[in-house]
């Protein structure tokens, strides 16, 4: 959990000693390894390394690979946890040892650096302004793109709101927690990205049409509102946010330039890499070639110099796992994770709902699992979860 706020290239360390950690535990106790709990959690993995085999840049499809090794590595180690009775009982128990850190030190490292910014060298106004280029360009080896520091601040409040629910703990704590929550929205919004606030939303939407305690309605609508209504303020009172958000009912798309508003740029990409996956509908182009097709094909459209400059990718996990790896795999991806949602829904485990929704919704416009700031949180989050209602054997 204090991963967020170890320099980038700790984070390798962290896996190995978890794994050291998980295999001293089998030896010592002859853990079985439960093969549909790793199949399930890494079927991602599995397809694309299918899609290796027939991809012409094997060099570069490995190297991605390698960037997404956590979704073979979290749910191979978990594996062998989650049939230990005592383990998942002390996880359901007290998780919160665990898991409360996570937004704590979110909060810190966005505290941190937000007032070293101000202290050091830009204007508390400048400061919220430019705030989303600063933290990936200006932390050296802390630097992070400010759309996945979005998306651990939405988890953040999303694990908050499950505590303060939790009727184990005292009303001073559940304060604390709130003001957390108003905190981490503060930096949610000055970081101004669409997909992290509209996945926290339909989220917390999700939960209260399935979840249908009461007093689980009754919070999260209450969230949901303070977040729409903090939103809606901020968005007003900024002329660029007000642009950000017009993108989406607005588009200025052209089909030989793309468009330059992000909106726009999306669009642009979808459309050729739909264009790709017409081309190769059964088993996509390979995991290894995607970057290189995609290239050709906004040379060969006319798109702006700024589409293969910055070298775009699919900004959808969903069309990225199309294109690289075809039809057949995406069903077995969505259908696997289907059952993940369906199978959290039906025994209440809302930390692993949580986890699921935020992150399949903001898979729709982010390739949240080819990037590790985006790939490590996810594969440990939902492994972990599933601890936390796994039946006794």
């Amino acid at each position: 959990m204090s991963s967020i706020l170890l320099p980038f290239n700790f984070r390798p360390y962290i896996i190995a000693i978890f794994g050291i950690g998980v295999i001293l535990h089998i030896i010592a106790n002859r853990r079985a390894w439960d093969k549909g709990f790793f199949i399930v959690n890494s079927s991602i993995f599995l397809v694309l390394v299918i899609s290796l085999l027939y991809s012409a840049d094997f060099h570069y499809g490995l190297k991605k690979l390698g960037t997404m090794l956590p979704l073979l590595v979290f749910p191979f180690l978990f594996s062998f946890l989650i049939k230990n009775n005592d383990l998942t009982m002390y996880v359901r128990e007290n998780h919160f040892r665990i898991v409360i850190f996570f937004p704590i030190f979110v909060l810190i490292f966005n505290s941190v650096f937000f007032s070293w910014f101000v202290l050091t060298e830009f204007t508390f106004s400048e400061t919220i302004k430019h705030y989303a280029y600063l933290v990936d360009n200006k932390l050296g080896d802390y630097n992070i793109h400010s759309i996945y520091l979005s998306c651990h601040i939405g988890i953040s409040i999303l694990i908050l709101g499950f505590y303060i629910l939790d009727d184990r703990f005292k009303t001073i704590q559940k304060i604390f927690w709130f003001v957390l929550i108003c905190f981490l929205l503060m930096f949610l919004i000055i970081l101004n990205k669409k997909g992290p606030v509209l996945s926290l939303l339909i989220t917390l939407l999700g939960l209260i049409i399935f979840l249908k305690r009461r007093k689980v309605v009754l919070f999260y609508s209450a969230i949901l509102i303070l977040i729409m209504s903090i939103s809606t303020i901020a968005i007003i009172s900024d002329a660029d946010r007000v642009q950000r958000y017009r993108e989406l009912l607005e588009i200025n798309y052209s089909e030989h330039t793309g468009g330059l508003d992000s909106t726009s740029i999306r669009l642009s990409i979808y459309q050729c890499a739909l264009n790709l996956f017409k081309s190769n509908p059964i088993f996509g182009v390979g995991v290894g070639d995607t970057k290189d097709k995609l290239l050709n094909c906004y040379n060969e459209s006319g798109y702006d110099d700024r589409f293969t400059i910055e070298a775009y990718n699919t900004h959808n996990q969903y069309l990225s796992v199309l294109l690289s790896s075809g039809l057949i795999a995406l069903i077995v991806i969505v259908g696997m994770y289907f059952k993940l949602l369906q199978y959290s829904v039906r025994n209440s485990n809302i930390m692993l709902f949580i986890f699921l929704c935020f992150y399949l919704v903001e898979m729709l416009t982010e390739n949240l699992l080819e990037r590790q700031d985006g790939v490590f949180y996810f594969s440990f989050f939902i492994c972990f979860s599933q601890l936390l209602n796994t039946p006794k054997k």
